[in-house]
């Protein structure tokens, strides 16, 4: 039988900000109550510290009646574990239960973050300009994702969001282009990939630079081409807009 708690067993940690991670085998709950941010990061290899992720360590039938499984029944179900270890693997294959509060303010937090990445590193390929927020907004809405998924980081989804936004064709959307200098006196621009636009550079970046401007999906292979070549590579411009941008024209 499990165990309950006539009080809290650490009153300087109430238990409020936390969800519930669950790990149900067979018939029976496993429990831990534990901040949801701090769940991802332990998953992620970010976080190793569990006073971190746990509010208190101790497995529990059920967190909101505070009942905590005795040493003996963890140990039928998990032999040879520590309550560390036993938590450990609860976080890692838990799943997490959110109240409808919880997921209300995280996707709305993942919206703006999303909303923000959108309006910085994509354009309306028609005038190399961002879309308006309201625009944008509407857009995400149209695509039907669903932004308040705690398993996924804004940056992903701001990827998928911007899929999804083309091939359903529901506004013309482009990732905003990147300008990249490479440095390299005996440069061989035939190496570079098909779709880098190489631009003037001007006095101020010297004889053995080489401006380009790409998709940010080819910098990966254009930084492999560089270190191969032994070439220096930098990003002058994460996302190069209309505005502004007149010394590149």
């Amino acid at each position: 039988m499990a165990k309950r708690y006539e009080k809290n067993p650490n009153p300087q940690k109430p238990m409020t900000n936390v969800s519930t991670c669950r790990l149900r085998i067979g018939q029976r709950n496993f429990e831990l109550a534990c901040y949801p941010s701090k769940v991802l990061d332990f998953r992620q290899g970010v976080e190793t510290d569990l006073d971190e992720v746990l509010q208190i360590e101790r497995v529990f039938s059920n967190v909101q009646r505070g009942e905590v499984w005795g040493k003996d029944d963890l140990r039928s179900v998990f032999p040879d574990m520590s309550v560390k270890k036993v938590c450990e693997d609860i976080l890692l294959k838990g799943q997490l239960q959110h109240s409808s509060l919880e997921r209300s303010a995280g996707a709305s937090r993942n919206l703006q973050t999303v909303l923000s990445l959108l309006h910085a590193k994509t354009v309306d390929p028609r005038t190399n300009r961002p879309h308006p927020l309201p625009a944008l907004e509407e857009a995400v809405k149209k695509t039907g994702y669903d932004v308040g998924r705690r398993e996924k980081k804004p940056k992903v989804m701001f990827l998928e969001i911007v899929q999804r936004i083309r091939d359903l064709g529901i506004l013309p959307l482009e990732r905003a282009k990147m300008l990249v200098k490479i440095t390299a006196p005996d440069f061989d621009g035939g190496r570079m990939p098909e779709g880098a636009e190489r631009k003037a550079g001007g006095a101020d970046f010297g004889p053995d630079a080489h401006l380009f401007l790409m998709e940010p999906s080819l910098y990966r292979e254009v930084d492999r081409l560089c270190k191969e070549m032994k070439w220096g590579v930098a990003v002058e411009k994460a996302a190069v807009l209309e505005e502004g941008e007149k010394d590149w024209d």
